[in-house]
């Protein structure tokens, strides 16, 4: 594994960039499925997002997360030890790092791989009907009161459509309408008050 001083950092037109000789490598932990040219041939990547836990590295469609301890652990990332690691970099969006040999070189620092890690894999599993019509719910947004209601709304759509298959029993003449009661009495104008 080539030293410090065999990767050249990279920077934006104008910006004072230590030698790569002064900068101090701090440790880190490579994802097995971290972009193939984090161990390549070292070329320029750019900063395209720089959080407090996080900061994210691009070169063409691949992109290498470069993770303070506290960030999500995700499945391609550089993980490091302490977020001071992060920030020592001194990174912005825009800035462009050198990447290569197992090394994240940036201006005020570096990043070496000292060791891998594997992620976890996502266990997946076939869900029984409850867990599934759950997790469905879930998706939905359903309340626990909607929920509660969902058995008896089904028993009462369950009862309609059984009705519909009937004839009726109680009516089977059709029922005159009702005459409109008649309209209040006029008064005279006069109050015996």
């Amino acid at each position: 594994m080539p030293t410090a001083s065999a990767v050249a950092p990279l920077a934006r037109p104008g910006r004072t960039v230590r030698s790569a000789a002064a900068a101090t490598l701090r440790p880190a932990a490579a994802s097995t499925l971290a972009p193939a040219w984090l161990h390549g041939t070292p070329g320029p990547a750019q900063v395209v997002a720089v959080f407090d836990v996080a900061v994210y590295l691009r070169r063409g469609q691949d992109v290498l997360p470069l993770l303070a301890p506290e960030a999500l652990a995700l499945p391609g990332g550089l993980r490091v030890a302490d977020r001071a690691h992060l920030d020592v970099l001194e990174l912005t969006v825009g800035d462009e790092v050198s990447v290569g040999h197992g090394q994240v070189v940036a201006r005020a620092g570096g990043l070496v791989v000292r060791r891998t890690w594997r992620p976890q894999r996502v266990p997946s599993a076939d869900l029984s009907p409850d867990a599934r019509a759950t997790a469905l719910a879930a998706i939905a947004g359903r309340t626990r009161i909607e929920d509660d209601l969902g058995p008896v709304l089904a028993d009462l759509a369950t009862g309609l459509v059984a009705d519909l298959g009937r004839a009726p029993t109680t009516a089977t003449q059709p029922v005159a309408p009702r005459p409109a009661p008649p309209p209040p009495a006029a008064s005279s104008g006069s109050d015996p008050a």
